[in-house]
């Protein structure tokens, strides 16, 4: 109960606030354009130019800085984001026009104007480059005949503030065109800044998720990509298999790193060729993958891929000039149900383990490289029998 009085509390402060700041800024407003009007005004009566009226100044200078305030532009604009610079771009022209022709400085309204389109170009370039134009035209024009007419003051003769600002108005609209070529520029800049930032995180998230020698799924990327998965590990039926290679570790010590590395590069394409496209792949340690297979209909399913991933390292592997032979140690577990992957490796993985404990092991067979190396893909013919051995430990989870 006190949380949610705090919160409704804290609620009716903000709403008091919005208006609150709205008068702060008007106050601010009147009370800023007030000096200015009263200094301008003093400053023309000392230069001995004409006597403006004050009064309409400050209005029309707090009007200009009052459609400034973030609540007024909502108000006047809506949500849409092009009406409401639009609106408060034709607004702002046109107050600082009625200011600054009640003050006598109508030649200033084509530079004005320039400058109301150059704080609203960033926002929206073509309408705002438009408008800027448009009213850069027409407020001139209006002000020109109000001080040739003598309906408002002028600090220079009519004739020369006419030439002025036509000169200005030609100015403005250079500037306004080249606002919004400038603003199109950035904009394009931003987007391929944008989409350069986009490719640079794929390709960091890539390297995350990726061993980054085999180019399988690390355990990270194995994680992640079943996290996301909305199936889970598939509505019909799963297949989790975790393999460790057999006499990996005396290739390593005797031939050395780089011999090693291009063994398991070798293994790991082999294991792509024999997994289905839908299966992950990923190198969980030195010589330890994970494979978890969607879809998968029975344990009988299961058993057929974990025979095709041992098959696939019955042919020895070829080195530059060796020929390395490996085994692998293949645990495998199916469900029918929908249970945690995590749930589906930890079962692999015992299941691997025992096949390990039941597998006298072999030592890696390495000679030069003969002359020519058959043809067949080892991991082409998934009926094909691995061989007598230890039989394989497989576990089904049922209902799980």
């Amino acid at each position: 109960m006190g949380s949610s009085g705090g919160g409704g509390a804290a609620t009716a402060r903000g709403a008091r606030s919005v208006p609150a700041e709205v008068a702060r800024q008007v106050v601010l407003a009147v009370l800023g354009s007030t000096v200015a009007v009263l200094l301008t005004a003093a400053a023309l009566r000392a230069a001995g130019g004409p006597d403006v009226p004050v009064l309409p100044q400050v209005l029309a200078w707090s009007f200009v800085m009052g459609v400034r305030v973030n609540a007024v532009q909502r108000l006047l604009g809506g949500p849409d984001l092009t009406r409401r610079t639009v609106l408060r771009q034709l607004n702002g022209c046109a107050s600082i026009t009625v200011a600054l022709a009640l003050g006598g400085f109508a030649v200033l309204v084509p530079a004005a104007c320039s400058l109301v389109t150059a704080v609203h170009a960033q926002w929206d370039e073509r309408p705002s480059a438009w408008t800027g134009v448009l009213a850069s035209v027409v407020l001139t024009a209006a002000t020109q005949a109000a001080v040739l007419t003598g309906a408002a003051p002028s600090v220079v003769p009519p004739a020369t503030g006419a030439l002025l600002a036509v000169a200005a108005l030609l100015l403005a609209a250079g500037t306004s065109a080249n606002l919004a070529v400038v603003a199109r520029h950035r904009r394009a800049a931003d987007a391929a800044l944008g989409q350069e930032r986009a490719r640079r995180d794929a390709e960091l998230q890539h390297a995350l998720d990726h061993d980054a020698l085999t180019g399988a799924l690390g355990r990270r990327g194995l994680g992640r990509r079943l996290a996301a998965s909305p199936r889970g590990c598939g509505a019909g039926g799963a297949a989790a298999l975790v393999l460790d290679l057999d006499g990996f570790k005396p290739v390593n010590d005797r031939h050395g790193h780089v011999v090693g590395d291009a063994v398991l590069v070798a293994v790991v394409e082999r294991f792509r060729r024999a997994l289905p496209a839908e299966a992950l792949l990923a190198r969980t340690g030195g010589d330890e993958f994970a494979v978890v297979v969607p879809g998968v209909g029975s344990a009988a399913e299961a058993d057929a891929i974990a025979r095709r991933l041992e098959a696939c390292l019955a042919a020895p592997v070829v080195v530059g000039d060796l020929v390395v032979s490996v085994g692998v140690s293949v645990g495998s577990t199916w469900t029918a149900g929908r249970p945690s992957a995590e749930q589906l490796l930890l079962e692999a993985d015992a299941a691997m383990y025992a096949v390990k404990r039941g597998r006298h092991g072999r030592a890696p067979a390495s000679a030069p490289a003969p002359a020519s190396v058959p043809d067949e893909d080892p991991c082409s013919a998934p009926d094909e029998d691995p061989g007598a051995g230890v039989p394989r430990q497989h576990a089904v989870l049922d209902g799980r």
